[in-house]
C-alpha cells in the first residue's frame, strides 16, 4: 500500500472525489483535472510547494473573470490533503493571485454569454442530449474508480483516459446548459416565405448540374450538416440568408465557386 508521504497527486485526487456527494462531483472534477494536468498527475503530493500553488493561481487569474470560483474546488482539495495528513501544511492559503493580476481583471471585461436563436426542434434535441450526457457521469466515475484500483497498468493510462472522458462530457454538459439557458426560440412561420431567414428550409438547385438539395438555416450551435442543418455563418448559409426565391447565389468554397438557384423557401 502507498503511504501518504509517497502518494501521487492523481491518486490523492481520486480519494478526494470519492468523498464528495454525487451532486458536488460534477462541479469539482473539471477544475481539479486542470490542476492535475498543470502540476502533473504522477507528481508526489509531498513535492507540492507554496510557490507552485501561487503560480497556478496566477495562471487561472490571467485566464479571465470568475477565477476565484475556478480555484474553489482546488482549495477544498488542498484543505482535504491537510485534514487527512497527506500534507503537513494547508497549501490552500497559498492559492491566491497577486494584486497585479487582480487589477488586470476589470469588471467591464466580463462578456455575457451570447444568446442562441434555436428552432423548437433544435432546442428539444439539445435537451435530450443534455439528459443523456448527465446519465453518463455516474458510469464515467465508476470507470475512474476501477482504473484507480488497478495497479498493474503502466503510468495509469486507463485512469488518465477515464478522467479525460469525464472532463470532455462535463464540458459539453456545461456548454449545453448555458446554451439552453440563454436561447431564444424561433417562431417558424408556416406561410410561404419570400426571403430566407433563420429557421427556414431552403431548396437549392445547382446551376451547373441541376442537382436539388434542401437545407435548414440554423444557429451555429444547432448546425448539423449531416442532417441538412447549416449555420447562418457558414459560407453557404451567409449566401442564402436574406435572399429571395428565384435568386441565384454564388458560394465561394476552397475547391471553387458554385452557383445555386433558390427554388423554394419554406
Amino acid at each position: 500500500m502507498v503511504s501518504n508521504q509517497n502518494i501521487s497527486l492523481g491518486e490523492a485526487a481520486d480519494r478526494f472525489i470519492i468523498t464528495l456527494p454525487p451532486e458536488a462531483r460534477q462541479a469539482h472534477v473539471q477544475q481539479l483535472n486542470l490542476f492535475l494536468r498543470w502540476c502533473g498527475i504522477n507528481q508526489p503530493v509531498s513535492s507540492l510547494t507554496p510557490a507552485e500553488m501561487g503560480n497556478y493561481a496566477e495562471q487561472i487569474a490571467e485566464s479571465g473573470v470568475d477565477y476565484l470560483q475556478k480555484l474553489k474546488p482546488v482549495k477544498i482539495f488542498l484543505q482535504y490533503l491537510k485534514i487527512q495528513g497527506i500534507t503537513p501544511d494547508n497549501l490552500s492559503v497559498h492559492l491566491k493571485a497577486s494584486q497585479i493580476s487582480k487589477r488586470k481583471l476589470k469588471p467591464s471585461t466580463k462578456i455575457a454569454p451570447e444568446a442562441s436563436a434555436l428552432t423548437v426542434q433544435g432546442f428539444n434535441d439539445m435537451k435530450q442530449q443534455l439528459e443523456k450526457l448527465k446519465m453518463e457521469i455516474p458510469r464515467l466515475i465508476e470507470e475512474i474508480n476501477k482504473a484507480r484500483a488497478d495497479k498493474d497498468f503502466k503510468e495509469n493510462s486507463p485512469l488518465d483516459a477515464a478522467r479525460e472522458a469525464q472532463a470532455h462530457v462535463q464540458s459539453r454538459i456545461n456548454e449545453l446548459e448555458e446554451t439552453l439557458k440563454t436561447a431564444t426560440l424561433i417562431e417558424e412561420n408556416r406561410n410561404k416565405k419570400t426571403t430566407a431567414s433563420i429557421g427556414d428550409t431552403v431548396q437549392l438547385k445547382n446551376a451547373d448540374t441541376g442537382e436539388l438539395a434542401k437545407y435548414k438555416l440554423v444557429d451555429s450551435k444547432e448546425a448539423d450538416p449531416r442532417s441538412g442543418k447549416i449555420s447562418i455563418v457558414s459560407p453557404l448559409g451567409k449566401s442564402i440568408l436574406g435572399k429571395s426565391q428565384g435568386q441565384t447565389i454564388e458560394v465561394k468554397a476552397p475547391i471553387g465557386i458554385f452557383h445555386y438557384r433558390i427554388d423554394a423557401i419554406d
